[in-house]
């Protein structure tokens, strides 16, 4: 491996008797948070700016099901983004077709953009969830959390699978 500096930001060039690949390093490199999703997913769910179920396809391509920001009401969606994720990053929440995933960005509502091809960052947060249509359980907890609320709507998911 081999590092340079160019136009002020440092790049990983790695070898392999293939092919080159450049990937800038330092700080302009920024990965999604990707994971199960936690117990404690109140606090970022009702501060984020976009929460989004998704349905995982091919090649990183997701099939939007739900728009779920904790201030409107839980809208159905029907469209298809493709997601880009630096070669230094990986998420395997999203390279499994199949997989059902909470997407949350904490700094901006990417749906409002309308854009189909969104870059992943560190202002993404990617979780898997159960699969169970509509709202699962801790999900639906966590929203009605931002609200104080005490009734909810879900459905409920198989412990073991949900863990």
């Amino acid at each position: 491996m081999y590092f340079t500096i160019y136009n002020n930001y440092t790049y990983n060039y790695c070898f392999s008797r293939y092919m080159l690949l450049l990937a800038p390093t330092g700080e302009n490199q920024s990965c999604p948070v990707c994971m199960q999703l936690p117990s404690n997913i109140s606090d970022i769910y009702c501060s984020a700016s976009s929460a989004v179920k998704v349905a995982v396809r091919r090649l990183r391509k997701v099939r939007l099901l739900l728009d779920l920001h904790a201030s409107r009401e839980v809208q159905r969606l029907r469209t298809t983004i493709e997601f880009t994720l630096s070669p230094n990053c990986s998420c395997s929440q999203l390279d499994n077709p199949g997989n059902l995933a909470l997407i949350i960005n904490k700094d901006n509502d990417f749906l409002a953009s309308g854009d189909q091809k969104q870059i992943l960052n560190d202002s993404f947060h990617i979780y898997g969830l159960p699969m169970v249509s509509g709202v699962p359980c801790k999900l639906a907890e966590a929203r009605a959390s931002c609200f104080n609320e005490e009734n909810i709507q879900c459905t409920y998911e198989d412990p073991l699978i949900y863990g």
